[in-house]
C-alpha cells in the first residue's frame, strides 16, 4: 500500500522559510498528488519579511497546534485528533487507506 505524507512546517517569519529550491518541488508534488502528499507552511507572524518560497497570503499564520493537526486529519478522523494520530479507538473506524500515513511536523523551538 502507498504511504500518504503530511508535512507541517513552521518558521518564525516568512523570510525564515526554506528556500524555493526546497519548498517548490514539495508544493508542486503536493498540488499534483493531493492524496499522496499534503504540505502546509506556517509562520509565527507576518513581520514584513518576504518569502521566496510562496506569497504571504498562502501561509498559515500561527503556531502548529491542535487546530492545524485536526484540519489536516479532519477528513479521516472519526474521533479526536490525538486518537486518530495514535490510532486509538475502535479498529473498525480506521479505513484501510488510512493505515499508512506519515505525519511530519518541524519548525523552530518555541
Amino acid at each position: 500500500p502507498n504511504t500518504r505524507f503530511t508535512l507541517l512546517h513552521s518558521s518564525r517569519t516568512p523570510g525564515e522559510l526554506p528556500p524555493p529550491e526546497i519548498t517548490q518541488p514539495l508544493l508542486s508534488h503536493a498540488s499534483a498528488n493531493p492524496e499522496q502528499l499534503k504540505v502546509k507552511l506556517f509562520v509565527d507572524e507576518v513581520d514584513g519579511s518576504v518569502s521566496e518560497s510562496l506569497p504571504t497570503h498562502e501561509l498559515q499564520v500561527g503556531r502548529i497546534g491542535q487546530t492545524a493537526v485536526e484540519h489536516v486529519l479532519a477528513p479521516r478522523a472519526p474521533t479526536s485528533w490525538w486518537q486518530s494520530l495514535l490510532r486509538l479507538g475502535p479498529s473498525k473506524s480506521v479505513r484501510a487507506e488510512d493505515k499508512n500515513i506519515l505525519f511530519l511536523v518541524c519548525g523552530p523551538e518555541p
